[in-house]
């Protein structure tokens, strides 16, 4: 139970630090651009709302010096994915609504989860089924549903 309850606490702060940096990474791109030019004259970088790749990114191109690449430039917002050809290159790039949309969700599941984990152990509760254990000994098996006790719990949560 404590592999869970602390994958829920990783996967809840990690994912709400991810979908901050997604979103303001999603909403400030329509005004700044930011691109990491690889040694091949390779692009990745976020404008618009998307993420754009654009060759010899995929092999890793030779030559040149690469580097970071940071401007202000207004731009409209990609909803959609798009793919083309750009200065000769071809370029593939995807909305970031899209991760962020499905951090978001999986960051919001495990806040649920962790909420309800908390909930039913304060009330004395099967953490698996939700039975109420009071009256219960402390590491007995549920009556409910056969999970294992866990250590810890209040054996009369009303009288305490």
């Amino acid at each position: 139970m404590a592999k869970r309850a602390a994958l829920r606490k990783g996967v809840k702060w990690g994912g709400l630090v991810v979908s901050v940096l997604l979103a303001v990474a999603w909403v400030g791109s329509c005004w700044y651009e930011a691109w990491w030019v690889t040694p091949g004259d390779g692009l990745i970088g976020v404008t618009g709302g998307s993420l754009a790749l654009r060759e010899p990114l995929w092999p890793l191109g030779l030559g040149g010096d690469g580097g970071f690449e940071f401007e202000p430039e207004f731009s409209s917002m990609h909803w959609w994915f798009q793919w083309g050809h750009w200065l000769g290159k071809q370029y593939v790039s995807m909305p970031l609504w899209i991760p962020l949309l499905i951090v978001s969700g999986v960051t919001s599941a495990a806040w649920r989860a962790d909420a309800r984990a908390r909930r039913l152990a304060r009330v004395n509760a099967c953490p698996a089924c939700g039975y109420d254990r009071l009256g219960l000994d402390v590491g007995k098996v549920c009556p409910e549903c056969g999970a294992a006790g866990a250590i810890g719990h209040i054996v009369n949560s009303r009288d305490a």
